[in-house]
């Protein structure tokens, strides 16, 4: 799904001398200082570079040029845009939020090997961006889900949709006209950090022929079971808590917006509320008793004298064995 092949080709001009290697690679990193756009970048990727001293086995040491060229292209590209550097000001690498452009759609047909006649035209489907210096920030993706033309930016927990020109010119960087590594010592230090530019550092890009087959919609099958049943088990965490709290009847406790968030977070989060909850309702139980003359019934195993369940597992115990009982425990 992610992989390509890169071909390098090593030639001389004053001898017969030509040699072609092919690697296979999965991501495609390019360097963005001071490339205005990406297809600046990518020509740079390629570049001829010229050799010398280089040894070949027939005709000895001979001036050679090196240039590198794509023979496959995978259905997705996973586009990586590199914004380290290191600034011998500071002597320290430095995040850049130099400008620079990419295209919704892009075309590699002028960087593959010759004769190659397969699809070189991708359309853009996430962007990943990183606000921030290279200490401190936040990271928010923008994803055409259905390659629609619809973009959705998911920020943490909140997905919202959002247009066009939010996900990809928004994105592009901060175009200055001093340099970032021109400005040396502590002014340099504080202006990075207040420099909250948000600028894509990884682009997806979907190959046009593979799009129905990239995007096709994900039915059940496709989900590993694993997962599915992680899924289930929180949904039955999540059902068991509103059972309990209904129980219990605890009003003040629904009334607490720590509740609500509780209740859709973590499982660990659960079980600490649950085991708040069970122990106030022993606490009242041993009023009761007492009042009554009575003994409570509690078991050593789950229960300390402060009244607390020793461990998570007991909880879950007592909360999923209670969802079949009436009344309260």
């Amino acid at each position: 799904l992610f992989s390509f092949e890169q071909q390098t080709i090593i030639s001389s001009n004053s001898v017969d001398f030509c040699s072609k290697t092919t690697q296979r690679y999965y991501d495609l990193q390019i360097h963005i200082h001071g490339c205005k756009n990406v297809y600046t970048a990518l020509d740079h990727y390629v570049k001829t570079e010229s050799i010398e001293g280089f040894k070949t086995e027939k005709h000895g040491v001979q001036t050679v040029e090196k240039a590198t060229r794509f023979a496959s292209l995978p259905p997705v590209l996973c586009l990586y845009l590199v914004r380290q550097m290191f600034d011998p000001n500071l002597m320290q690498s430095v995040k850049l939020d130099d400008k620079c452009c990419f295209p919704i759609e892009l075309n590699l047909k002028s960087y593959m090997v010759d004769g190659f006649e397969g699809c070189t035209q991708f359309q853009l489907h996430s962007v990943l961006v990183h606000s921030g210096d290279e200490t401190i920030g936040h990271y928010v993706a923008y994803v055409c889900v259905e390659g629609d033309g619809k973009w959705y930016k998911f920020d943490d927990s909140n997905v919202t949709e959002c247009s066009q020109q939010d996900a990809v010119i928004g994105n592009y960087g901060r175009d200055l006209a001093t340099p970032r590594q021109d400005i040396p010592g502590l002014m340099g230090q504080l202006m990075r950090r207040f420099r909250m530019a948000p600028s894509a550092y990884l682009l997806i890009y979907i190959r046009k022929d593979s799009l129905q087959s990239v995007l096709t919609p994900v039915s059940t099958e496709d989900i590993p079971q694993r997962v599915l049943e992680q899924h289930a088990m929180r949904s039955l965490s999540t059902k068991a808590m509103k059972f309990r709290v209904a129980q219990v009847g605890s009003a003040a406790l629904h009334d607490n917006p720590v509740f609500e968030s509780v209740v859709l977070g973590s499982e660990s989060l659960v079980c600490n509320l649950l085991q708040k909850l069970v122990s106030r309702q022993i606490t009242k139980k041993k009023a009761d008793e007492s009042t009554n003359g009575g003994e409570i019934n509690t078991s050593a195993n789950h229960v300390n004298r402060s009244g607390q369940y020793s461990d998570e597992a007991a909880a879950h115990e007592i909360v999923f064995g209670s969802m079949s009982s009436e009344g309260t425990d």
